[in-house]
């Protein structure tokens, strides 16, 4: 009696009959659409965004952060979103102040030194001009009537005195020249410091910067993917944080190398955040990157990055930074026969299936065709309503 079983065994297998037990899992062949695609991933960013960093400010290169607005809140226009340690600018301030007001002293005094100047200038200058007038008059007459003796030592006076004159005029006039030039020296110093003061005031209130437009703030991750926080040194070049718009979002995505040359603008696109999985959103590729990069820094996969456009939808508020993971469609098979990968088992002469019968289950070789992660498409062997097991029946025989 015991080979009974064995000979019901054997005689099941040549048969291609194969008991199933009775926990089998059963999955239906269906008729269907079989979608084709590639796997993305990335994270939401607005088309309309406003990076925010340090000031123009001469002279300094590296900035000491000591405020940042909190990640996500909104913000509008005119509310302060980042601030830089001004200690530097402000000792300088108070050294040009001081500058300022010893140089405006200094011209002052020079001014009025040179006020008086000019009027013993003008006293002497005046005591020439008199000398040169009575040097005149005494040689004004007839000659006949003066002597000519007297007369020539009026001219000679006079010669005199117009040489005097002469002299003061050229001394006032070098006079005015130097004091022209140190005024000037000292006033081009004055300016200078007073324009550095305004600078260095201007300077100091824009290291408090701003936001110049409405919308949400999200941190800008450095090539090492940190954010910045207080405290951090930032170069002048860097940003820190933008300012986002929530009403225009769409996505930022990488695919692997091997499936870029796959992927083209217009293709559809399903994606889901890891914030709401339940919600799926629907987008199409916007454009592709031709250039393959690294994924980052740290990671050296190579990815290919592509802009997705997305639909609206009311379903959950897109943010910024939110990450995804979906599919782009790559090609699609029309009503095909469709039924789950794990249903499709190897053997010695190629794919097979373990059909469900009243007996048990029987091994059917299956003619495969294309397929995705969940489905493959059956070109040959089954019928739809066919119900297949998901586990191997075949007890290991090949």
């Amino acid at each position: 009696m015991r080979c009974w079983p064995l000979a019901l065994a054997s005689l099941l297998a040549l048969s291609g009959c194969a008991g199933a037990p009775a926990d089998t899992e059963w999955t239906p062949v269906r008729r269907g659409d079989l979608v084709l695609g590639v796997d993305v991933t990335g994270t939401l960013r607005s088309a309309d965004t406003v990076l925010v960093g340090p000031p123009n400010v001469q002279h300094i290169w590296n900035f000491n952060i000591t405020f940042l607005a909190p990640e996500g809140i909104d913000v509008a226009v005119g509310d302060k979103v980042l601030a830089f340690d001004a200690q530097e600018l402000t000792q300088e301030l108070a050294s040009k102040r001081n500058e300022a007001d010893s140089s405006a002293q200094e011209l002052e005094k020079k001014l009025r030194a040179t006020n008086m100047a000019r009027r013993d200038e003008e006293l002497r200058l005046a005591e020439a001009e008199a000398a040169v007038r009575r040097a005149r008059m005494q040689i004004g007459g007839s000659e006949d009537l003066v002597a000519s003796v007297t007369l020539q030592a009026a001219r000679l006076d006079l010669e005199l005195a117009e040489a005097a004159l002469s002299s003061e005029r050229r001394k006032v006039a070098a006079a005015i020249r130097r004091d022209d030039a140190e005024i000037e020296t000292l006033d081009g110093i004055f300016r200078r410091a007073e324009a550095r003061v305004t600078e260095l005031g201007e300077d100091i209130e824009r290291m408090e910067v701003k936001a110049t437009r409405a919308g949400a703030v999200l941190y800008v991750a450095n090539r090492g993917r940190e954010k910045p926080k207080v405290g951090d040194r930032l170069w002048r070049a860097r940003k820190a944080l933008e300012i986002v718009a929530l009403d225009d979002i769409d996505a930022e995505g990488e695919v692997d190398e091997m499936d870029g040359s796959r992927v083209v603008v217009g293709q559809p696109v399903k994606l889901r955040l890891d914030a709401h999985p339940d919600v799926e959103l629907l987008g199409s590729v916007d454009s592709v990157l031709q250039s393959v990069q690294r994924r980052s820094r740290e990671d050296p996969r190579k990815v290919v990055r592509v802009q997705i456009a997305l639909e609206p939808d009311q379903a959950v508020q897109l943010r910024p930074g939110m990450r995804f993971r979906g599919t782009i469609e790559t090609g699609r098979h029309s009503d095909v026969l469709l039924v789950a990968n794990d249903a499709i088992f190897a053997s010695a002469s190629g794919a097979r299936v373990f059909r469900q019968r009243r007996s048990g289950a029987e091994a059917v070789p299956v003619v495969l065709g294309a397929r995705n992660r969940t489905d493959v498409q059956i070109v040959d062997g089954l019928q739809e309503g066919d119900r297949l097991s998901r586990s191997d029946l075949s007890g290991g025989a090949p």
